[in-house]
């Protein structure tokens, strides 16, 4: 499902990120539950899709628009006003009201959007916009990387990344979301599961204090790789999740479930997952190529997300946000003689399946991330993505920047309000185009981008004293 921008496309800057761990007034912490998006006092506010408009009044939020679509919820929080009649059915792009500061939004104007998905808040980032960026990102082992890593990954775009062990590292990573595996010798969190809720408890114990090292990490991951056999295992497994999912939360961070191994478990078993499933933050998966990176072939190991959204959705569960935070060459697990080094590949080659693979999981909106394992690996000698294909990987992500996210870059030289008014609409959909923005204003004209499937083209389109105009084309690069 994809949402329209709530606000005027010049208006896109992020103040504050999704799962961004806040305070409230007590000085505990929490995960913001939404995005915030500076903008002017009295900004117009659109509906990023149908449904029935219902006004809402917190403390917090002050004045909120509630909207409920099929399949989904937004809220539109801070309001300075309404513009549309409560419990009204308004269509996509219809505005609801105008940006204010009532409530709570004591650090300026801005609109802190929502969007809630079978009960559950999740981030808007990945539901709005024409196409999204590459899932691509990083799986970094070593909790101090070298800098040209860190250089590569603050150039490549990405916002969200894994780290192990991050309470070990000396400098935090700046501006991204982290997702974070803490690693303990022998890993005698791997035999807590079997314990249920009563071996979350002690997880929690082992982990706390390393947790509270590192509060720029939004994210955290339970015990790796825990085999599940049986409906026995599957049911300690949920008790041991559901627990940790609920401590978590209660400190201000997310979770990501489970890391099941490669082609495990079998899906069958996923219904006695039920209600871990219906609480965590991201259901997080293994997918490892064998000899090399081949889903159209090896579908059992690489594709086997694709059973597991079947079977969840035939049986009324919960598809969370997926993760797959391993991915790569793996025949049996061997550091020295399994990976994608010892297959023979050459940089260019294993960085060509690498993203061959994230071309194919980006058909399905239901994953989130794919971070492909051995950046700064420690241990893993023919996993490592040392510098060359790190940064043959990196440029690729930067070349995946979305058709529509390029496109405000160049219309931002023009936006500054909007103004209204029908004429680039008529000129842009009479050619039998496609809108490709909202109409915007410039030193007294209105300009509108145009998009011709025909020659792939997109042109941007100025109305001035009754003319219509080209100023600019280019060609969509998507």
């Amino acid at each position: 499902m994809r949402l329209e921008w709530p606000l005027p496309d010049e208006h896109r800057r992020i103040t504050t990120q999704y799962g961004e761990v806040l305070q409230d007034e007590s000085g505990k912490p929490y995960p913001h539950a939404g995005i915030d998006i500076s903008a002017p006092d009295r900004t117009p506010v659109y509906a990023a899709h149908p449904g029935m408009a219902h006004y809402e009044w917190t403390d917090k939020g002050g004045n909120c628009v509630r909207l409920v679509g099929e399949g989904i919820t937004t809220r539109y929080v801070h309001l300075g006003s309404y513009t549309l009649v409560n419990g009204a059915s308004v269509c996509c792009w219809q505005e609801l009201g105008r940006v204010g500061r009532s409530g709570s939004a004591w650090e300026g104007y801005h609109l802190h959007f929502e969007v809630i998905i079978e009960g559950i808040k999740v981030d808007p980032i990945f539901y709005l916009g024409e196409e999204r960026v590459s899932v691509g990102s990083y799986h970094v082992q070593d909790p101090n990387p070298p800098a040209w890593l860190q250089a590569l990954i603050q150039q490549s775009g990405v916002t969200m990344i894994k780290q192990i062990n991050p309470d070990q590292m000396r400098e935090p990573w700046q501006g991204l979301q982290v997702i974070g595996r803490l690693w303990w010798d022998g890993e005698p969190d791997r035999t807590l599961v079997a314990r249920g809720s009563d071996g979350a408890e002690e997880w929690w114990q082992m982990a706390r204090e390393r947790i509270a090292r590192c509060p720029w990490v939004q994210v955290w991951e339970g015990p790796n790789e825990v085999p599940i056999w049986n409906d026995v295992d599957a049911g300690a497994y949920n008790a041991f999740e559901v627990r940790r999912i609920h401590i978590l939360h209660e400190n201000g961070k997310q979770a990501s479930s489970f890391q099941l191994s490669t082609g495990h478990p079998d899906a069958a078993l996923l219904v006695y997952l039920r209600e871990a499933l219906e609480r965590t933050d991201y259901l997080n998966l293994h997918a490892y190529g064998m000899r090399r990176i081949e889903p159209s072939i090896d579908t059992q190991h690489l594709l086997r997300y694709r059973t597991f959204i079947k079977m969840l959705k035939a049986n009324g569960i919960r598809v969370p946000p997926i993760i797959i935070s391993e991915t790569g060459v793996d025949y049996a697990g061997n550091p020295n003689s399994d990976g994608w080094i010892a297959q023979g590949y050459t940089p260019e080659q294993y960085v060509a399946q690498l993203t061959g693979y994230l071309e194919e999981v980006e058909k399905d909106p239901e994953v989130r991330l794919v971070t492909p394992f051995g950046f700064a690996e420690t241990g893993w000698p023919s996993f490592s993505i040392y510098e060359k294909p790190a940064q043959l990987y990196t440029e690729y992500l930067k070349s995946r920047q979305s058709r529509q996210a390029a496109l405000l870059d160049l219309a931002e030289k023009w936006v500054i309000p909007m103004v209204p008014g029908f004429a680039l609409w008529n000129h842009i959909t009479g050619r039998g185009w496609v809108l490709a923005s909202r109409e915007f204003g410039y030193n007294g004209a209105n300009y509108q981008w145009g998009y011709s499937r025909a020659d792939n083209m997109l042109r941007l389109y100025r109305w001035q004293d009754g003319t219509v105009t080209e100023v600019y084309a280019r060609r969509n690069q998507a």
